[in-house]
């Protein structure tokens, strides 16, 4: 099961660098938005699959169904902005803290 945990941290770990590298390189909103929601599906994916298998496989992770709905928060967030075209910050900005709340429950582990 340490497999699946490692998966889930580097999946987060990607998906949080993923939106917070825009901001360091210095691109605009217009370029940060693609780059979140190419990184948002396959990493949101891999967690909540790592999740589930070491919910039902092993004991389950500490706070389950809270990480778990903060992912799918995390991924409901992303398909919005996807949708509606937003290219505010405040969504990257909202999916950044969420995603750092999760990343404290692995650096606690």
């Amino acid at each position: 099961m340490f497999v699946a945990r490692y998966v889930a941290l580097v999946a987060l770990a990607i998906w949080v660098g993923g939106m917070v590298a825009p901001f360091w390189l210095d691109a605009g909103p217009a370029r940060l938005q693609p780059l979140s929601r190419q990184l948002a599906y396959p990493c949101g994916g891999a967690m909540l699959v790592s999740l589930f298998l070491l919910k039902f496989v092993g004991p389950p992770p500490r706070a389950f169904p809270l990480r778990a709905a903060l992912v799918v928060l995390m991924l409901v967030i992303v398909a919005y902005t996807h949708a509606m075209s937003v290219t505010s910050v405040v969504p990257v900005v909202l999916n950044t803290t969420v995603g750092l709340i999760l990343l404290s429950w692995y650096a606690g582990e």
